[in-house]
């Protein structure tokens, strides 16, 4: 799931997908991404679906603090 591409930086949300191969399983897994108008709260979540019918789930939220 890390490999599903973030929202680019222009945009405020995006839909991804991705693969993986590892040890002799397969997975798919797909994902949403986005930010706020403000650009400093980013999220992701994003769901998996493996070869043994294994389902993974994940979600992540970054905020930003501070000027630069």
């Amino acid at each position: 799931m890390a490999n599903i591409p973030q929202v680019a930086s222009d945009k405020l949300f995006g839909i991804g997908a991705g693969v993986g191969y590892y040890k002799g399983e397969g997975a798919i897994a797909v994902g949403i991404s986005g930010q706020n108008r403000g650009k400093n709260v980013v999220y992701k979540g994003s769901v998996s679906l493996g070869t043994k019918s294994d389902i993974g789930v994940a979600a992540g939220i970054n905020i930003s603090l501070g000027e630069s």
